[in-house]
């Protein structure tokens, strides 16, 4: 889980040079290294060099399902427990291959291997052959790099983007971050309440400025010292995810700090969350970029100038806010959240319903007078989540968790059961302990991880939205789909239609 990450991490940085750890820093948040020479380079003279025939080699790889580990194992070496180079030193060997040819990097690599032992050999060939990866997240190492460094979470974050192992040695990094904090600095996302806290009527809505609840990523736009940061309360930092957004660098003034939402944006219009969610999680940033564009819908300013204006009151800070989108021109990726007008609680009821149509989840309320982080200024007016009742097909364990507590849904398509769904949220432990043993009773068949259960579980499930996709094999996908409640009562034959998320796919079109 993540806490062990973090102590192993720690544990890893109490005991490592600076080096070491800039590398390993480098490697576990994702950054990949270039091939310099493919497993299949050695696979094709290990029987040479183990002395092992090539049919007891494949019966080894058999089992072990990697080339990697096959040859790591049988390829003789410094087999004992400890290796003989530092992460670092195996580091500036693969940046050495770049520009020597083919053979000779085969055989400097065969010269490094007989150093190392199993475990490293492992790790380096699969460095050396770019397929080297690693499942931790970032915001594990920032927890690290925040405790052991004191380091502001943004400047963590900022470190680990922007790391050049080659470029740079700890003590100078630490030291600009230190230096250059306030560049960097960001402001507590102010929160929302819910609307059962307030008794609103007629006349209070007066003091109340409405807006859309848009769909998508909360972020903060950061302008400082020619210096543009977008900085997410869920992703952290975004900058390079939208690319886009540089093109403000060009109008906006220095020491400028705006509260808004990335959405996907197109012909004037917003788009489907989905589309954004897909967009980030592709590598290529251009191509998604050009595949689904972004703008960043703004609804508060915090800094202007160089100066801290949270405590001003909003209307105050809405001026200033219009003034500077104003200066910015026809800009294409950065508008103003337009203020609704919204007189009575039946006009503010028939346009939260409406929202969706505008791609918006509801309708957010905030106080005139009230400062940035002032509790009880905001509330948020969302519509009521969609439900569906389904039928649990697949279930397999979580990444984390020895139990089954991930599951695939389906629902009628005329007379079968199609899949539609995913997830993992929404049972307590006893109940994930009866579907357990539900599972290991009534399994069809085994895919890896996956089980193909008996279509005899019932349940609710809640979701906020329905798009479009070809990914899928129902040809749409949901938003934040989750288990409400497990109906016992229910038969597989009171499942819903699929028909139904497609009225309220084309009610949302």
């Amino acid at each position: 889980n993540a806490e062990y990450k973090e102590l192993l991490l720690r544990e890893y940085i109490d005991s490592s040079e600076d080096s070491d750890i800039l590398w390993a820093l480098y490697l576990l948040s994702g950054k990949k290294l270039s091939k310099q020479l493919s497993v299949g380079d050695f696979w094709e003279i290990l029987p040479e060099l183990s002395g092992i025939p090539l049919w007891l080699i494949e019966e080894s790889f058999q089992i072990s399902g990697d080339r990697s580990e096959t040859i790591s194992l049988l390829l003789p070496g410094n087999n004992n427990n400890k290796g003989g180079l530092s992460l670092s030193g195996i580091m500036e060997f693969v940046e050495s291959l770049k520009d020597i040819e083919r053979s000779a990097k085969t055989e400097k690599a065969l010269n490094i291997l007989k150093k190392l032992s199993s475990t490293e050999k492992y790790y380096f060939l699969r460095m050396i052959s770019g397929s080297f990866s690693v499942v931790i997240e970032p915001g594990t190492i920032v927890n690290v790099l925040k405790s052991k460094y004191k380091l502001e979470e943004v400047s963590a974050y900022h470190l680990l983007h922007y790391l050049d192992p080659v470029q740079h040695d700890l003590r100078s990094l630490l030291s600009f971050y230190r230096k250059y904090k306030e560049t960097l600095r960001v402001y507590p996302f102010n929160s929302t309440d819910e609307p059962s806290n307030y008794d609103f009527g007629n006349d209070e809505l007066r003091d109340w400025q409405s807006e859309w609840k848009w769909d998508g990523v909360r972020a903060q736009l950061v302008y400082r010292n020619n210096e543009l940061l977008i900085w997410s309360k869920r992703h952290g930092l975004l900058t390079d995810k939208f690319p886009e957004l540089f093109e403000l660098t060009r109008h906006l003034p220095g020491g400028i700090v705006i509260d808004g939402e990335i959405i996907a944006f197109s012909n004037g219009k917003p788009l489907p969350y989905n589309i954004l969610k897909s967009r980030m999680s592709k590598r290529l940033v251009t191509k998604a970029a050009a595949d689904a564009p972004a703008a960043f819908i703004a609804f508060d300013i915090m800094e202007y100038e160089g100066a801290d204006i949270s405590n001003k009151p909003l209307s105050e800070r809405r001026v200033l806010l219009e003034k500077l989108i104003a200066s910015t021109g026809n800009s294409d990726v950065l508008f103003c959240s337009p203020v609704l007008e919204i007189r009575t609680m039946r006009s503010l009821e028939e346009l939260k319903v409406s929202s969706h149509q505008n791609n918006c989840r509801g309708i957010i309320l905030k106080r005139k007078n009230s400062v940035y982080s002032a509790p009880g200024s905001r509330v948020s007016m969302v519509n009521e989540p969609y439900s569906i009742t389904a039928v649990m097909l697949y279930a397999q364990k979580g990444a984390q968790s020895d139990v089954f507590s991930e599951f695939t849904f389906g629902v009628w398509n005329e007379e079968e059961f199609i899949t539609f769904a995913k997830a993992n949220s929404g049972l307590s432990i006893d109940e994930l302990k009866e579907i357990e043993l539900f599972v290991k009773e009534n399994t069809l068949e085994k895919f890896g991880p996956v089980r193909i259960v008996k279509p005899e579980l019932v349940f609710e499930l809640q979701f906020e939205g329905v798009f479009f996709s070809r990914r899928h094999k129902a040809g749409l996908t949901l938003r934040n789909p989750r288990i409400s409640r497990w109906l016992k009562d229910k038969k597989p034959d009171d499942a819903g239609h699929l028909s139904k998320l497609k009225d309220i796919l084309n009610a949302g079109s």
